[in-house]
């Protein structure tokens, strides 16, 4: 890629990192944000344990780093180049000018050291920070259906048209399976949502925390209407009486994770070795290699993700091309792999690379029904609950709440993302035995686990608040 290519995919980079915080789901700027606050609400998605799997929000903060190198930009093509809306505008231009200083170097030295913190900075609950344009990033069912309700708002103030009822905005946005753009509300989808509303519902306190405009905002409140947006998932999933048991293959061998790999421009590479179970079989025939190349797009589709195969994809003819003048990168990167024999590595690498280009195995997801998790996709899918259970081998007849919130200080911000995953997990598998199952690749043993997990989110969203009202009161 040409100079001129670099420069404009890092300022692209820079844009999406500043807007993914700075712009609420409305599409205008927060009142919520501050620029010196960018570490603290950027440090809320990319420490995020649903993104730890990939390295798509870090990758994107190492572009826009890069961005930041190119210093002969002007204020006025910064604040009028990317679009009708760009995050560049005056009033984030007049921030960065009293915060840093009168040019634009002086800015990005300073915004350089802002997306530095963003990786170590400890983060801090609403209370202290109410979000801002990263509720859109972490909870992205709950972002579409606000975006919706503010859309018919606007709608109804503009054109003084009736107010569309909350059931049928509801209905429209989250409940209908087909839909024109974006992810199809299908039952996996659904029991994302529904685990996100979870989290969230452990994470806010009150409708101000959520960093959403309050003067459009439902006559219940936000937090009310996604609450009952939730029940209606929840209703829908129960009515899916095609759904029936074995989505969840038998754990075998111990629960593994991804290599992590020494360099970290291939981390999904690492991940797709460990979806398939670290062989790299290249004959493109049905079989292991055919379902975990499914189940691996499958996953990098799930919908906290936003994630596609394309970066997979030019990773591994990166390392390819990178190994010819450096043997020993494959297995740094993948470790001990296993190649057919008389086939060169690399060309193990631009295989798979053509293999995952294609339509073929399938151009969409398939569903549970067709293709059981394996123990990498729900490792991949659920990494707290992988440390949840790694600690509870054994499913015992009572598990002490304090003890687990215990590991997750501070409960308010360590908690709600544990209480999330068990919500989608329940919600994902309603046969007990694939509940069972999926607790096994997770690495506990034990059955039983369905009425212990339901009864743990409640139990630690309730822990949550009653020790917030204790440090509060």
């Amino acid at each position: 890629m040409s100079d001129t290519g670099l420069r404009s995919e890092s300022f692209v980079a820079l844009d999406n990192v500043l807007s993914s915080c700075r712009l609420g789901i409305d599409g205008s700027p927060s009142p919520n944000f501050q620029i010196t606050d960018l570490p603290l609400h950027l440090g809320r998605i990319v420490q995020h344990p649903g993104g730890s799997a990939i390295l798509h929000d870090r990758e994107e903060i190492r572009l826009a780093i890069r961005g930041l190198d190119y210093t002969d930009e002007s204020w006025a093509e910064l604040s009028y180049g990317y679009g009708d809306h760009p995050t560049f505008d005056e009033s984030l231009e007049r921030e960065l000018r009293e915060r840093f200083g009168d040019s634009v170097p002086a800015a990005f030295a300073g915004l350089r050291e802002l997306l530095i913190q963003a990786e170590t900075c400890t983060l801090v609950d609403a209370t202290h920070l109410p979000y801002a344009g990263e509720f859109g990033r972490l909870f992205p069912a709950f972002r579409d259906l606000a975006s919706a309700w503010l859309l018919h708002a606007h709608r109804q103030n503009s054109a003084d048209e009736t107010e569309p009822s909350s059931s049928e905005i509801i209905q429209a946005t989250v409940l209908t399976e087909d839909i024109p753009y974006g992810h199809r509300r299908d039952r996996d989808w659904l029991t994302t949502a529904v685990g996100t509303f979870y989290e969230m519902r452990a994470t806010f306190k009150n409708d101000q925390e959520l960093g959403l405009p309050m003067e459009k905002a439902p006559s219940i409140g936000w937090l009310r209407w996604f609450e009952v947006a939730a029940e209606g998932m929840t209703a829908k999933l129960r009515s899916d009486h095609d759904i029936a048991g074995q989505l969840v293959m038998p754990a075998h061998g111990s629960p593994t994770l991804p290599h992590q790999g020494a360099d970290h421009r291939f981390g999904n590479v690492t991940a797709l070795a460990a979806a398939l179970d670290g062989r790299l079989f290249i004959d493109g025939s049905e079989g292991p290699t055919t379902d975990a190349l499914r189940r691996f797009k499958r996953a990098l589709a799930h919908s906290r993700f936003y994630y596609e195969p394309e970066t997979v994809i030019k990773e591994l003819q990166t390392l390819a091309a990178d190994s010819v003048s450096n043997p020993r990168l494959i297995n740094d990167v993948l470790g001990d792999v296993a190649i057919p024999s008389g086939v060169e590595r690399s060309d193990a690498l631009l295989s798979l690379a053509t293999q995952l280009s294609e339509p073929y195995p399938a151009p969409r997801r398939p569903s549970l029904t067709e293709l059981p998790m394996s123990g990498w996709e729900l490792r991949f899918r659920f990494p707290v609950l992988v440390e949840f259970a790694k600690a509870r081998p054994e499913a015992p007849d009572g598990i002490q709440v304090r003890e687990v919130a215990a590991a997750y200080e501070p409960c308010r911000v360590g908690l709600p993302p544990l209480v999330g995953e068990i919500a989608e997990l329940v919600a994902l598998l309603p046969d007990d035995e694939d509940v069972d199952r999926a607790m096994a690749h997770l690495g506990a043993t034990g059955t039983g686990w369905r009425p212990i997990l339901e009864r743990m989110v409640a139990e630690l969203t309730a822990h949550i608040w009653a020790h917030e009202e204790e440090r509060n009161g």
